[in-house]
């Protein structure tokens, strides 16, 4: 009867059992389906955006995207890896994920910016998953519970908006997903005591695409590493107390020689595998180094400015700064700015300064805050495990090795940011022991549903400032008014959309923030240039070379200004400069052509524009210049005979397809001509010359009905045309 008794007990217990972990699995789905969801929601906003900042150079304009072939041998922004012009950003995994994106929707972004978003939510989920196995390691309280609200506040934290918002920031997103989730092979094979060939054959292969994604990535091995130190309980006096007290009992308790034994294994093990990684991490170090060539990219000091202060001393306190500042940006993410570079944080120059004082009390307060989790590290493993996560992580964005290319960027927090809301929330739970006692729990956790509502709305409302490039720049001017780089930007979008008054007023105060901007003078003298202001654009050109010599397209403009002046020679000399700078350079050279087309030298001309349309026949206006040249020499056969390879370049031009339609027309090969006029008065419309082209065609092919109507299709855009300039003009004396 006792037995039977036992077995029913036994059962029960096994029932009871099995309803726990249908719960905990029931728990586990409920929070993943809130994790997944905040996370799509939280950016859903930017669902439909634009290419903005950086995704024009990494995506439009990279020729790699299109030519997969070049991937391997580019960087990031599809120069040549070992070029000069190169900023080393080495990604090709990242870089073949937009090449599959171009390949299934061309520059459509919604797909782009669905990818993103859905690898944000992978990365929650797999969080949720490697903080649950933490927790039970380390053995914390409430497992699902701490991974459920870390898992969702690094769902919805809005310091994230542009690494899953700007589709450049898809080399975070890719970084993290397969940082994370060798991790998360390695606790696996942890806790299982089993490291078998094939689990580290894959832990190695997502390190390295890890890096590959980005240079980040090169933190996997130091971050496992680190894990299995903590979670080995790693601690040479334990170990030493151990062995006194086996020396002391002269080997007679054996339950201690089996203890140190033990222990003198699991160190042991410990230890291989740390060095393992270690050695792993510094030979992938060095096959990515010697893919760049062991060559450190060219950062201007407006990119880092801190980067070249001369003093040490100065240098160190303005990073220590900044570091505050990373930090802030996190616990406050409500002053969100795409760009921090060129006067948004300014530089420590004098310990009269208060950032000086701020900063000190800074590095002060991690000291004592690292030097309390020493003392407590076998009570808080986790914690100093997030703690390290958090410093590991951070390390390559930190100019402490590597010299970076930007002052602050918040793309750089997404792999710390994990560690991060682990540490918030370790704070949290441990704030809520102290308040339970107190009965005021509650008050603590309806403050911090407020909070987390906050930041859901916040990410959302910049998710929606990430869709275009003029309301991104915007916001950015509220929390940085004094950044001359976003001046510069906002002038670049309203030049390309025809607001040139604001687009000057806005480069010129970009110039007053920053009186060595270079890039913004080159492109207000360019404004200048086209309202014949060419005294004043020299000037700032002049300007621009002195402050960087080296600046190729300042010399071309300024010999566009010395053209314009007819000033001839010394506008050679500046085109001249600037071939010398960077070759091949086919708008300087159609510019160059320009010059001597000026000085009667057609031949000279003629064979520069053909030398641009063989090596770029992308060239659309040194095509034009060509055919309108050789129309002008008598030269309409040759024109005729370069009608195929023209065409399948540019056979959506208006004014290539009139330029031969007029050629074909002087051939008297009327209906060739015929084609080709009106399929440029198709594509435009209202362009007064088309119409007249026509015109003097059917005039020639003598239909006059024809011809007249096509001379009064012109008069009468010519007709409106002045009346709209006659109405602009009277706005204007207004």
């Amino acid at each position: 009867m006792k037995w039977k008794s036992n077995s029913r007990k036994l059962q029960q217990f096994g029932q009871r059992l099995t309803v726990t972990r249908q719960y905990d699995e029931l728990v586990a789905y409920f929070h993943l389906t809130i994790i997944t969801v905040a996370a799509i929601l939280s950016f859903s906003g930017n669902i439909h955006g634009n290419f903005v900042f950086d995704d024009r150079e990494a995506i439009i304009n990279n020729k790699a995207i299109r030519q997969i072939g070049k991937i391997l041998e580019s960087d990031f922004w599809g120069y040549p890896i070992r070029s000069t012009r190169s900023h080393k950003s080495y990604r090709p995994v990242t870089t073949i994920t937009f090449a599959i994106n171009y390949a299934i929707s061309g520059l459509h972004t919604t797909t782009y910016h669905i990818v993103n978003i859905t690898l944000h939510a992978i990365i929650c989920v797999l969080l949720y998953k490697i903080l649950i196995n933490l927790s039970k390691i380390f053995y914390e309280k409430y497992p699902n519970r701490i991974a459920f609200h870390v898992s969702l506040l690094f769902a919805i934290h809005p310091i994230h908006s542009e690494a899953v918002a700007s589709i450049v920031g898809r080399s975070e997103l890719l970084m993290t997903l397969f940082t994370l989730t060798a991790l998360h092979l390695y606790i696996k094979c942890w806790y299982k005591s089993e490291f078998s060939i094939k689990s580290k054959f894959i832990i190695l292969l997502l390190s390295a695409i890890a890096l590959f994604s980005k240079e980040q990535g090169i933190v996997v091995m130091p971050l496992c590493a680190t894990f299995d130190i903590c979670a080995s309980n790693i601690s040479p006096i334990r170990f030493f107390i151990a062995f006194r007290k086996r020396m002391n009992n002269n080997g007679s308790n054996n339950e201690i020689d089996k203890s140190t034994a033990h222990m003198v294994q699991q160190y042991c093990d410990c230890i291989r595998r740390v060095m393992i990684c270690l050695m792993i991490c510094l030979a992938l170090l060095l096959f990515r180094f010697s893919i760049n060539g062991f060559q450190s990219p060219q950062f201007s000091p407006n990119d880092n400015l801190i980067a070249s202060c001369p003093f040490v001393f100065l240098r160190l306190i303005n990073y220590c700064y900044i570091y505050m500042l990373y930090i802030w940006l996190q616990l406050y993410p409500f002053q969100l700015c795409f760009d921090y570079s060129m006067g948004c944080v300014k530089l420590i120059e004098s310990i009269n300064d208060l950032r000086f004082l701020i900063s000190t009390i800074f590095i002060i307060s991690v000291i004592i805050f690292i030097i309390q989790l020493i003392r407590g590290y076998f009570e808080k493993q986790l914690r100093i495990f997030s703690i390290i996560f958090y410093i590991i992580t951070f390390l390559p964005a930190s100019n402490i090795f590597v010299t970076v290319g930007f002052v602050l960027a918040e793309r750089v927090l997404y792999l710390p940011s994990v560690a991060f809301c682990l540490i918030t929330v370790s704070a949290y739970e441990k704030t809520e022991e102290v308040l339970i006692r107190n009965k005021t729990a509650n008050i603590l956790k309806s403050v911090t549903t407020i909070i987390f509502i906050m930041l859901f709305i916040k990410s959302y409302k910049r998710s929606l400032e990430w869709r275009n490039e003029l309301d991104l720049y915007k916001s950015g001017l509220e929390v940085c008014p004094n950044n001359a780089k976003i001046h510069y930007n906002i002038a670049k979008i309203l030049a390309d959309n025809g607001d040139i008054s604001r687009a000057t007023v806005n480069y010129a105060n970009a110039i007053r923030l920053n009186p060595t901007y270079e890039n913004a003078m080159n492109n207000l003298a360019n404004i200048y240039l086209k309202y014949d202001r060419n005294m004043e654009a020299e000037q700032l050109l002049r300007k621009a070379i002195k402050i960087r010599p080296n600046f190729a397209a300042a010399w071309m403009n300024l010999g566009l200004a010395q053209l314009a002046q007819k000033r001839y020679k010394d506008a050679e000399n500046s085109f001249e400069q600037a071939l010398s700078l960077r070759f091949p350079y086919p708008d300087c050279l159609y510019n160059m052509g320009l010059l001597y087309l000026q000085q009667n030298q057609k031949t000279y001309a003629r064979e520069i524009w053909q030398n641009i349309t063989r090596a770029n026949p992308g060239h659309k206006q040194a095509w034009l210049n060509l055919l309108v040249l050789l129309d002008e020499t008598n030269n309409c056969a040759e024109v005729i005979s370069l009608a195929d390879k023209v065409l399948k370049y540019h056979n959506k031009d208006a004014s290539i397809l009139s330029q031969l339609g007029t050629c074909y027309g002087k051939l008297r090969q009327y209906d060739s001509a015929e084609k080709f006029l009106l399929s440029a008065v198709e594509l435009e419309p209202t362009t007064i010359t088309y119409w007249k082209n026509i015109g003097t065609l059917y005039h020639r092919w003598n239909k006059f009905e024809k011809a007249k109507f096509a001379y009064w299709k012109a008069f009468q855009f010519q007709q409106q045309s002045e009346n709209v300039q006659r109405h602009k003009n009277k706005l204007t004396t207004k």
